[in-house]
Parts: structure tokens; C-alpha cells; sequence
């Protein structure tokens, strides 16, 4: 499986840390798909399954996307739900909890109270390569997954 990771990623500092540096040093790599190293994968660097031209993970340098990352921290989709919904797919997937999973949050001045925050990785066969096909991806997502979004699209 080929994925990006960021040398700017620290998985011992805050959300709010790293989101300051993870916008450079995305480097695409290959890693094998097998639990052990998803999971360092997941707990230890920041992750993207696209590909940047020159490393910084902007919409104007993505080249391809290997690996879709889905995102769902509105809190509706619980790791129960989503875990029962895995069992139902016919490709391979990895569904882990963000560094924000069950926080309190602060949101235009109100608290928030904890939620699941989670995320799945699945891998693709075949990297989505044109503009075309990401959005018909994407819209594919939001039809399966409401409340969840395609992670990283560039």
C-alpha cells in the first residue's frame, strides 16, 4: 500500500500542535497492508492516502489519491455503528479513533461534549488519478456516508 506520511508529525503533541506544521514534508511511501503496521501507520504519523507533487498538501499539488480516509466526528456515527457497517464491506479497510476522539471540544464558545471522532483507512487497488474520478468518488462517499467526508482530497 502506498501512503503519505509527514516528517513534520509528532504523535506526542496536541491536534492543535501539529496542525501548524503537517501543511509541508509529506512524503509518499510504500508500506505492507497488515495490522500491525496500519497501526503504527495510524498512532504514530500523520497519514494521507494522496500523493503531493512537491510535498505540500495543498489542492493545487495533488497528483493521486492511494488510499481513501474516511472522517466522521460529527459524533453520529459511533465506533459500534461504524464497526457493524465494516463487517458488511467487500474490500479492506482499518477503522482507528483520531487524536480527537473523545474530547471535549470548544465551538463558537460552547462546550462540546464527547463524541467518536473516527476515521477508516481502505486501500485502494488502482489509485484514482483524474479530477473526474476523485469527485465521483467523493460524491459516492457523501451518498454511502452521510455526516462522514473524504479525508485530505487535496
Amino acid at each position: 500500500m502506498k501512503i503519505s506520511v509527514c516528517s513534520n508529525y509528532d504523535p506526542k503533541q496536541t491536534k492543535d500542535y501539529n496542525n501548524a506544521r503537517v501543511a509541508n514534508g509529506w512524503e509518499l511511501r510504500e508500506f505492507d497492508w497488515n495490522k500491525q503496521t496500519v497501526i503504527k501507520l495510524t498512532t504514530e504519523f500523520g497519514v494521507s492516502g494522496n500523493e503531493y507533487s512537491d510535498g505540500h498538501k495543498t489542492a493545487g499539488s495533488w497528483v493521486t489519491t492511494h488510499a481513501i480516509m474516511l472522517d466522521f466526528d460529527d459524533g453520529e456515527m459511533t465506533k459500534e455503528k461504524l464497526l457493524e457497517l465494516q463487517q458488511e464491506w467487500d474490500f479492506d479497510s482499518y477503522v482507528f479513533s483520531s487524536q480527537n476522539h473523545q474530547r471535549k471540544k470548544i465551538k463558537d464558545d460552547k462546550v462540546e461534549p464527547p463524541r467518536d471522532r473516527l476515521r477508516v483507512l481502505i486501500p485502494l487497488a488502482e489509485p484514482i488519478r483524474s479530477e473526474f474520478d476523485r469527485t465521483a468518488v467523493e460524491q459516492w462517499i457523501e451518498d454511502q456516508f452521510p455526516g462522514g467526508e473524504m479525508r485530505d482530497v487535496g
